[in-house]
């Protein structure tokens, strides 16, 4: 059985890529294009990750991400992150799955919605980079 991926993502232009790049890999796609419709979909539909935009979405993504971690329905949803250079936030790196820096390569994408759908998470401190772990 195929997986079912959310892209949340404002940027229209950014989902259809990801959306391509996913199908090809076979996955199966949901897309939201704001918070209202990430909430939703990821509150009515099986999901087994959610590739989530930290900026762009209308209430921003860290608000996005607590909803989820904290929605009956939608805590255990792995949360991937996708952010521009510079928007790092520990907070983030707490509560979601995996960041991804962009612009990013294919392969960074397929190997980062692999290790999400493996459990790999931020959470795990012993595979954290040594910055982030003398941080925390």
């Amino acid at each position: 059985m195929k997986a079912t991926i959310l892209i949340a993502e404002a940027d229209e232009t950014v989902r259809k890529l990801i959306r391509t790049v996913l199908e090809n890999a076979h996955y199966d796609i949901r897309e939201a294009c704001d918070v209202k419709s990430c909430l939703e979909t990821a509150r009515t539909e099986h999901l087994d990750l959610v590739l989530l935009d930290c900026v762009s979405l209308d209430l921003g993504g860290m608000t996005t991400l607590k909803k989820l971690r904290v929605g009956y329905r939608t805590a255990e949803i792995p949360v991937l992150v996708m952010s521009a250079v510079g928007q790092y936030s520990y907070g983030f790196a707490l509560w979601s799955n995996g960041w991804l820096v962009k612009p990013f390569r294919v392969s960074q994408l397929l190997q980062s919605v692999d290790r999400a759908l493996n459990g790999w998470s931020f959470n795990q401190r012993s595979t954290l980079p040594p910055a982030l772990t003398a941080a925390g």
